[in-house]
């Protein structure tokens, strides 16, 4: 189903020599039930067009945070880092957080790098869409797996904060999270387990604008 809009309502325009020009709303943000019934206060609104024949999409979800992170070792098994960032329905930064672990896979430091960032908001109350770029994770975080898997305990933790919170998983591809990689090697090069940031670093700002103003980000070819 469509989310409609506010805005300018015709979304795509082509203005060639020798073509007829068209002004329509091609462009349409579709949701299934489940989204709308978890984003009751969902809307759209049609940006201006720039150099694309495509007006952007921004979506707003009021009262919702993303948590976006990410988790990795140098080897396999190897020294590891979690870090990820929390922002809220604008684009704005609440709060970001970069540590180590032990040793580990990159599926553990993937788990645990969610998991922390569930732990800096628990018992805050509010609403929290946890974007992981893992299809393994997100499996295993779905499903039952978890009875007879070696990371039995980290993620009946995970479940547990998962149930006494508004937590939506989603998955996202590596290019949509670059906040996280940003704050990769200071993860896994610090002294300190954990490391909070109030404020974003130099290397994070330049991301933020670019979220803030609809910058698409477009995945490499293979």
């Amino acid at each position: 189903m469509g989310l409609g809009c506010s805005g300018p309502k015709p979304t795509w325009t082509i203005k060639k020599k020798g073509m007829t020009n068209s002004l329509i709303r091609l462009d349409r943000a579709l949701v299934n039930t489940n989204w709308t019934t978890n984003f009751l206060d969902a809307k759209v609104q049609n940006l201006p067009r720039t150099s694309s024949e495509h007006c952007p999409l921004l979506i707003h979800v009021t009262g919702w945070y993303k948590i976006s992170m990410d988790g990795s070792s140098r080897d396999n098994p190897g020294p590891t880092g979690v870090r990820g960032i929390i922002k809220d329905h604008r684009g704005l930064w609440i709060k970001g957080f970069f540590g180590r672990i032990n040793n580990t896979s990159s599926l553990k430091a993937e788990l645990w790098a969610a998991y922390e960032g569930l732990k800096s908001i628990q018992g805050g109350g509010g609403n929290y869409i946890l974007e992981i770029d893992s299809l393994e994770v997100i499996n295993l975080l779905s499903t039952n797996q978890a009875d007879n898997h070696p990371f039995k305990v980290l993620l009946n933790n995970f479940k547990h904060i998962i149930r006494s919170q508004n937590i939506i998983l989603s998955h996202t591809l590596k290019e949509g999270n670059k906040y996280a990689d940003h704050l990769a090697n200071f993860g896994v090069s610090q002294f300190e387990e954990m490391v909070t940031l109030d404020l974003p670093s130099s290397c994070i700002l330049p991301l933020l604008r670019a979220d803030i103003s609809c910058t698409r980000v477009f995945r490499e070819p293979n």
